[in-house]
């Protein structure tokens, strides 16, 4: 994936609470299973959104809480027996974390 995040500015008496949004777009190879059969994987282009916030404990090192909704456009999957459907992949992520900056 390719991401651009925008960083906005500082919030707060101290200015430690940094929000921010971003986009990204690539590939993703998608593999999948239904009804107890695989089906082949298929390489999807892929976009996503992102939306989190910063707090920064000190210069170097910052908390942050995010989310980020994922999907693939839409992709023929061809399974045993000649079988075969249409679909894409969707998710919505929640990710918190620490990050240190050197």
């Amino acid at each position: 994936m390719f991401n651009a995040l925008y960083m906005f500015d500082g919030m707060g008496a101290t200015g430690a609470v940094q929000p921010y949004l971003g986009a990204g777009i690539g590939g993703a190879n998608v593999e999948m299973s239904a009804g107890g059969q695989d089906f082949d994987a298929d390489k999807l282009l892929a976009y996503q959104l992102i939306g989190g916030v910063d707090y920064e404990l000190n210069p170097k090192v910052s908390l942050y809480a995010e989310g980020r909704w994922f999907q693939t456009e839409s992709g023929d999957f061809d399974g045993p027996d000649g079988e075969s459907f249409d679909g894409k992949f969707e998710t919505f992520d929640l990710l918190v974390g620490m990050r240190y900056a050197f």
